[in-house]
């Protein structure tokens, strides 16, 4: 928990300095690429919170963050579901090669990791996965969020009638809150920060990267991509 905290805590000061609120077409992905295969993973597809109700950067921070209570490691269910918006993840994948790549969802396998820890998530797509990228060619898909409405609807529930003095046993939510927390807090520091020098942008963005980022394989070609955070 002290190791996340601090993570979140620098991060979340550099990264409120700076704003590109009128770049409107831009947004979070997770990018990487290796021998002509570019894998793009958008971030925080369908929302986030609204940020507007928040009167400084901690307490908008204290609020993202998960709590633990009475030293036995709950969580705080209100922010949990707040903060775990229902996100797909729509993928771009690139074939900037001369050789046809070959999938399989069978195969192919997409791991995050999430402060040190891995977190293997399972590759359901919404209509089908692709066989084959041919030579200078693209394909689109997305990946279905682990946590859906009906999960949201049912804990949400759950909440109002057991009060917030207890937590969701959920593993799906808990997933879905990391994965969704780290890109908010950079979300919030693009929205809500002020102008800032590109080093120290640089910094900021290094620092996440080593905290949050994904590993793509194509376990048909035998390669890993690495997927690191990027704003464009």
């Amino acid at each position: 928990m002290k190791r996340i905290k601090w993570v979140l805590s620098i991060v979340f000061v550099m990264m409120c300095a700076f704003m590109f609120a009128e770049e409107n077409d831009k947004h979070l992905y997770l990018k990487g690429e290796m021998e002509g295969i570019e894998i793009k993973i958008m971030l925080l597809s369908k929302g986030s919170l609204n940020y507007d109700g928040f009167k400084s950067n901690d307490d908008a921070l204290n609020y993202m963050q998960y709590y633990y209570k009475d030293g036995t490691g709950n969580y705080d269910p209100t922010a949990m579901l707040d903060v775990c918006a229902i996100n797909s993840f729509p993928v771009e994948i690139y074939n900037n090669s001369k050789n046809s790549i070959q999938f399989s969802k069978y195969n192919d396998s997409l791991t995050f990791i999430v402060n040190g820890q891995q977190m293997d998530y399972p590759i359901n797509v919404d209509g089908d996965y692709p066989a084959k990228v041919f030579p200078s060619s693209k394909v689109v898909f997305t990946i279905k969020s682990l946590y859906t409405l009906n999960d949201y609807l049912r804990d949400s529930i759950e909440v109002f009638q057991l009060g917030t003095k207890n937590y969701l046993n959920n593993e799906n939510l808990a997933k879905m809150y990391l994965l969704n927390l780290y890109p908010m807090v950079i979300d919030f520091g693009i929205k809500k920060g002020k102008t800032n020098t590109p080093d120290v942008i640089q910094k900021a963005v290094s620092e996440m990267r080593k905290a949050f980022f994904a590993v793509y394989e194509l376990g048909m070609e035998k390669k890993e991509i690495y997927l690191y955070l990027t704003y464009e």
